[in-house]
């Protein structure tokens, strides 16, 4: 995946779509590109992420069927939470992975990036709920 394709991918996942373009080129540089077929899994149960998982294409899902939005880890990496279950490519999937060091390091210079994490996460709690 070249820089270009890595930068429109982010340009229309939430929260990276509130990213400048310099932004995301920056990103989209610190980003490796992995492909995993349909039921490989992905991080296995009782591990740590290191690792944001943005889906660029396909679909992920956790062994208890969750589906993922556009991305996974965040809780792993940004409070050292344990994953409980095994993370499964449900169809061939792409992933941009973004590492824990990056990852904060983007947190800490773009800060509405954070807020749209928040964000998402706050609609993802009240889908739940209903």
């Amino acid at each position: 995946m070249t820089l270009t394709e890595k930068v429109f991918t982010l340009k229309v996942i939430k929260p990276f779509d509130s990213l400048s373009d310099q932004e995301l080129i920056v990103t989209a540089n610190m980003i490796q590109v992995k492909h995993y077929d349909e039921g490989e899994v992905i991080y296995s149960a009782h591990s740590s992420l290191y690792n944001l998982g943005v889906i660029a294409s396909g679909e992920v899902k956790t062994s208890s069927g969750t589906v993922f939005e556009n991305y996974f880890g965040l809780e792993s990496i940004v409070h050292d939470v344990i994953m409980q279950e095994d993370i499964i490519a449900a169809s061939n999937v792409t992933l941009l992975l973004i590492s824990q060091e990056h990852l904060l390091t983007l947190l800490y210079e773009s800060p509405h990036l954070m807020m749209g994490f928040l964000k998402s996460q706050k609609e993802e709690e009240n889908e739940t709920k209903i």
